[in-house]
């Protein structure tokens, strides 16, 4: 469920810090310990990601997955609905432009 709010509700860098600070923190008083080194290492052993992380790789998978999307119907448009080749070359790079303007975005 958490994942999913982080996913609706746009956050800056600084709020994903902030997430990722309180999830190391409550790590750091699981071990009992301050030692970062531990704690990364703890947290790879248990594979544990930490909140921003696993937000980016959500977020990139997305917006692979809808740039294929694009693809497709846009193929589809061009074989199924005999729309001009000029036209669906248009759509397609307005369609890739969107897909790389998101992955540009969400950085």
């Amino acid at each position: 469920m958490f994942l999913y709010g982080l996913v609706a509700c746009p956050l800056n860098k600084s709020q994903l810090l902030f997430i990722d600070f309180v999830i190391n923190r409550f790590v750091i008083k699981l071990f009992s310990t301050s030692n970062m080194e531990v704690i990364k290492c703890c947290q790879e052993q248990f594979s544990f990601e930490l909140p921003s992380d696993t937000l980016a790789r959500r977020t990139n998978k997305f917006l692979a997955n809808l740039c294929q999307c694009v693809t497709t119907l846009l193929l589809k448009l061009l074989c199924v609905c005999n729309i001009p080749v000029i036209t669906v070359l248009l759509l397609f790079h307005l369609g890739s432009f969107l897909c790389v303007f998101g992955s540009i975005f969400r950085k």
